[in-house]
């Protein structure tokens, strides 16, 4: 379900999702890198 809104908290809510969404993705991102990076140092 997909709906429109300009309600200022719905807005807000919305703004602090984002954030934490590609929070997580670089999160995690960085996370594989530093996973990968140990693995080959350990041989």
């Amino acid at each position: 379900m997909s709906f429109v809104t300009t309600a200022p908290e719905a807005l807000a809510a919305a703004a602090v999702h984002e954030v934490f969404v590609h929070t997580l993705s670089t999160s995690s991102g960085s996370y594989a890198m530093t996973e990968a990076a140990n693995a080959a140092a350990a041989g």
